[in-house]
């Protein structure tokens, strides 16, 4: 369910990310896929590699340096790093396009609730991307994300209404 966004970045957000849970460690958590009879598959969400923005993409590579330093030495070429041979046209996407990266490691998948890893006790999607999507873009889209959460969250807990305390505690015996 798309939520108008107040940002000149983004027009809409998917109300899910404020809902789904996500493991809080993935490095940690024994995978399986759901849709395989559950199979062990550790990493399986990240084999296909990750939707990427173009302004994502721009603020990953300038990062490159310090990405690259914690990466095994074959897959420090940043020119490895995205799967630009059939980018998605996305009229709605931030420069058109989504791109993928790499299949290695370095995303999840739109198919990541196959895996038990997702709805996990764990944080929602957004809550573990918070601080990701502050640093790559600003803290306005963040606090923007934090009231559209609150306004999400709040419509999908209906409160029950307050019970009268003679409605609460009927008296024994006496008739109304």
């Amino acid at each position: 369910m798309p939520l108008k966004l107040n940002h000149p970045a983004f027009e809409s957000v998917d109300g899910e990310i404020f809902t789904q849970t996500f493991t809080p460690d993935c490095m940690a958590h024994a995978c399986v896929c759901r849709e395989e009879d559950d199979r062990p598959r550790n990493d399986a969400c990240c084999r296909f590699g990750a939707d990427v923005l173009v302004p994502e993409k721009t603020a990953i590579l300038r990062r490159a340096p310090q990405i690259a330093a914690v990466l095994k030495e074959t897959r420090r070429d940043p020119a490895g790093w995205f799967d630009e041979e059939d980018p998605e046209r996305d009229p709605d996407a931030p420069g058109g396009i989504l791109l993928r990266t790499a299949t290695r490691r370095l995303r999840l998948s739109s198919d990541f609730d196959w895996y038990s890893c997702a709805g996990d006790a764990g944080p929602s999607v957004y809550r573990l991307m918070r601080g990701v999507l502050a640093s790559l873009y600003d803290d306005g889209l963040v606090a923007e994300l934090d009231r559209l959460e609150r306004e999400h969250l709040r419509r999908r807990l209906r409160v029950a209404p307050r019970q009268r305390e003679a409605d609460a505690h009927p008296s024994s015996g006496e008739s109304t």
